[in-house]
């Protein structure tokens, strides 16, 4: 069997909802997800192969506006 890498991003679980569909359908591949966070522990109680290494940025937002991490 094929063996796949799939990056999945942990910044909310939109992406990895979306991934899991997907690699439920690549039946020739042995899936593994690279992702961290939420997305890692949903994939985990699915029993899907994971490496939890990715921790995204923090945001700041303030007063509406959205800066990135410093």
């Amino acid at each position: 069997m094929n063996e796949c890498d799939f990056f999945s991003s942990p910044i909310g679980l939109g992406h990895v909802t979306r991934d899991i569909a997907i690699a439920r359908n690549l039946h020739e591949f042995s899936i593994n997800f690279i992702t961290g966070s939420g997305a890692a522990k949903m994939l985990q109680k699915l029993d899907f192969k994971i490496d939890d290494v990715y921790n995204p940025p923090s945001f700041i937002v303030n007063e509406g506006i959205l800066k990135n991490q410093t």
